[in-house]
């Protein structure tokens, strides 16, 4: 069996030489399905407890795909409750991590992923800068720092940027709420909002679009996100650019995500980069990352890929005698070990978990499963019938 174009004898020796280790011992290997194997590690020094995926990007009985907690952004799910209504089209889940950081606390947003996320091409997150993992329509994949240059124009061409979208509005800012947000828009204080409606086509994270004003609420109301449409939530200027437009006005809604290197199906967002052409690199400053979050052991979820595969990995911590964590220093040279010519952090702490076949095979260090906001989810197809 093999991983990438490395046995599994050959990965415990080089990993056992390369880490800063004396020795790794292999807990398991496990074919999932074709193309996804399960490895599960035991380093002794610490200890520490790692799983990793590795999925074939060769194998066409597998796709990549990223799932919100409760299908929607204001919608936290543990990892094992947001895949278990999953089996359409042919496809089942059978494999899954946790993605994005999010906002966690009880709060009217609660939810909000912190950087970019698209679904089917569709914008579900506004990006910041920190490394996101992209999977381009045309089936490449890379990690890069994208910034969202946005902005709607009304009849009589005045132009406003967009602050960013589904999430909490700025002072003097206008924010988009698309159906993936919620079915009703959020009230803040002194705002005010307008449904439109797209005129044609669908959205996706970059174009230009026409919409149809049809509705205007002001005083801090909540509206109905209509079905191929958007809200617009704006405060103070804002606002006022909001007030001036009117029912049955039609208004022009652009996106450019820079840099624009291609159509993206989808992205999860995640901090910061571990591994750039093969290489550490842990760009924690420019991404603007605490030391602290560098230096000390926590649980630790991450994603990379070389030419052969993408790994899906998790790290238990905060759990003395059995996995103790690692450091992000230790995470990039795990992940280098592994192969990647890519890699990124994702969110981790109480959210790490591994999802396999309908089951939790990590130990999450919060001792349950903890609600998350989206996941990165392995759907493998079902053969078809041959008569």
């Amino acid at each position: 069996m093999k991983l990438g174009q490395i046995t599994v004898s050959i990965l415990l020796i080089t990993v056992s030489i390369l880490l800063p280790i004396p020795a790794l011992g292999q807990e398991k290997v496990e074919r999932i399905t074709d193309g996804i194997t399960y490895f599960e590690y035991s380093i002794p020094v610490g200890p520490k407890v790692v799983q990793v995926l590795a999925i074939n990007r060769q194998n066409d009985n597998t796709d990549l795909e990223v799932v919100l907690g409760g299908k929607q952004i204001l919608g936290i799910e543990p990892l094992d409750r947001i895949l278990l209504d999953f089996n359409e089209q042919g496809r089942i889940p059978a494999a899954a991590v946790n993605a994005d950081f999010y906002l966690l606390k009880k709060d009217p947003f609660q939810g909000d992923p912190t950087g970019l996320c698209i679904i089917g091409g569709e914008m579900v997150s506004s990006p910041v800068n920190r490394s996101v993992f992209v999977q381009y329509t045309n089936g490449t994949i890379g990690i890069e720092r994208f910034r969202l240059e946005s902005r709607i124009k009304d009849k009589d061409l005045k132009i406003y940027e967009i602050e960013g979208v589904n999430q909490r509005c700025g002072e003097n800012g206008i924010v988009i709420l698309n159906t993936l947000f919620s079915p009703f828009s959020r009230a803040q204080r002194g705002s005010s909002q307008a449904a439109a409606k797209l005129k044609e086509g669908r959205f996706t994270s970059e174009g230009s679009f026409t919409l149809e004003v049809t509705e205007k609420m002001e005083n801090d109301s909540i509206l109905l996100i209509p079905e191929n449409g958007i809200v617009l939530t704006g405060l103070g200027n804002g606002a006022e650019y909001i007030n001036g437009l009117s029912v049955g006005e039609r208004i022009k809604l652009e996106f450019d995500l820079i840099p624009g290197i291609g159509n993206i199906d989808i992205a999860v967002g995640g901090t910061p980069r571990l591994i750039r052409g093969g290489k550490i690199s842990i760009e924690y400053e420019l991404e603007n990352v605490r030391q602290s979050f560098v230096d000390n052991r926590h649980p630790r979820t991450a994603i990379g890929f070389n030419e052969e595969n993408i790994f899906l990995v998790t790290v238990d911590g905060r759990q003395p005698g059995y996995s103790i964590g690692m450091s992000l220093h230790e995470l990039a040279d795990f992940m280098q070990v592994l192969g990647c010519s890519e890699a990124m952090n994702l969110d981790g702490g109480g959210s790490t978990t591994m999802w396999i076949r309908g089951e939790i095979r990590n130990r999450p260090s919060d001792g349950n499963v903890r609600p998350i906001a989206n996941a990165i989810v392995v759907f493998s197809r079902k053969p078809e019938k041959k008569y």
